[in-house]
């Protein structure tokens, strides 16, 4: 019977916490799947604004990966510019199953340069996929939720965000990313780019 309430509980706080979506939003596709890499990659996406452009550098540390972010977007009208700077981690786990996993955790920032406004997002969560791997080539599909917060632009909201990705590992050090947001973006729809190993 506890179980049953606690799982109510937790429902209808989630119901409560996820409200309509933000039109200010921070988050870019998260292009984290649950395989571990190191990697250097250039990626492209439709939000916040009109697009964006980051660059996202992971190395391994300590059985986990540690990614740092930065790029611009054309977000705030009036030829603004936003400048996006973030960081992301991500430590696999084993369950034995045939579902690779990872837990996940990320900051993002957007501050737009006409009118000063910036907004911090942070996000927690799960990724899960699984590998298809051949000599030197393969493909990765993934799904990943997690819990966002977004503060700034006069405002805190919070969204459930849920990114489908698919990694397209090209050769033994080049991987192509996909990643499409299913759910709680108000700037980013999908995402596109290229890792080097």
């Amino acid at each position: 019977m506890n179980r049953i309430r606690t799982a109510l509980l937790a429902g209808g706080l989630v119901a409560a916490l996820v409200p309509a979506i933000s039109q200010a939003q921070v988050f870019t596709p998260s292009y984290l799947s649950p395989t571990a890499s190191s990697d250097a990659g250039i990626f492209f996406s439709d939000g916040p604004g009109d697009f964006s452009f980051e660059g996202i550098l992971r190395g391994r540390f300590m059985n986990s990966d540690i990614g740092l972010r930065a790029g611009l977007a054309n977000a705030g009208g009036n030829g603004s510019v936003g400048i996006m700077l973030g960081g992301d981690y991500r430590h696999p786990v084993t369950f034995g199953g045939p579902v690779d996993m990872a837990i996940t955790g990320a900051i993002q920032t957007l501050t737009v340069t006409k009118g000063g406004d910036t907004g911090i997002g942070f996000s927690a969560g799960v990724t899960a996929g699984r590998s298809f791997l051949g000599n030197n080539a393969g493909f990765t599909p993934y799904i990943h939720p997690r819990l966002g917060v977004v503060t700034g632009y006069g405002a805190t909201d919070f969204d459930l965000l849920l990114d489908a990705g698919l990694d397209v590992r090209l050769n033994s050090s080049l991987v192509a990313r996909l990643g499409v947001a299913l759910e709680g973006y108000g700037g980013a729809d999908w995402g596109l780019g290229i890792s080097w190993r």
